[in-house]
């Protein structure tokens, strides 16, 4: 006899499919099944869906499969991300462009890296701050040229060059109504 799936399950299962349901009629079908169980964890299905809040709403919108309460969460994460998206690429560019005048080349990582180059819209990748790796013996340069940009040192950063000897990333940020944090690598792998 094959064990029920416990909630957790059932609230993955669901998100997987909620995901697929558009393009995949029966998938929408075993989606209506699941969300419409007596006793349904809403709250943990919500939880769960906070990093894919932006993509379930553009899979989602208009298939009534959810109840307004969960419809208007992912659409309030739906525009926040649009927002956030819109200001940190914005910032990107203004980076990029400090950097490159500075003549340290950069490569795009993780959310930023990927919105635009998986996603059919960089809304659908929330992303909390900005990754760039910079080449090692660039790092003091491409630091300079931020900090140029108004970008700070962690306050607890008292030496940078501790930070470059022992670790492989340092975290900048840039005070303002809507800061968007940077964090600057110089390696791919854990602390040297």
């Amino acid at each position: 006899m094959t064990p029920s799936p416990t909630a957790d399950q059932v609230v993955d299962q669901s998100l997987v499919l909620c995901l697929a349901a558009p393009r995949d009629p029966a998938h929408l079908e075993a989606v209506r099944a699941l969300l419409s169980q007596d006793g349904f964890d809403w709250v943990a299905w919500l939880a769960n869906a906070e990093r894919l809040a932006p993509l379930l709403y553009r899979r989602l919108h208009g298939l009534y499969l959810l109840p307004p309460g969960a419809v208007a969460q992912l659409q309030m994460a739906f525009f926040h991300s649009r927002t956030w998206s819109e200001i940190a690429f914005r910032e990107l560019e203004r980076i990029l462009l400090c950097l490159s005048a500075a003549r340290v080349p950069a490569i795009l990582l993780k959310g930023a890296a990927l919105a635009t180059a998986v996603y059919t819209d960089p809304v659908l990748r929330p992303m909390v701050d900005l990754d760039l790796l910079l080449h090692p013996g660039d790092v003091f340069r491409g630091l300079e040229a931020l900090q140029g940009l108004g970008y700070q040192l962690p306050a607890s950063e008292m030496r940078p060059q501790a930070t470059l000897a022992y670790s492989n990333e340092i975290a900048l940020s840039r005070p303002g109504a809507l800061p968007v944090p940077v964090e600057i690598h110089w390696s791919l792998l854990g602390d040297r």
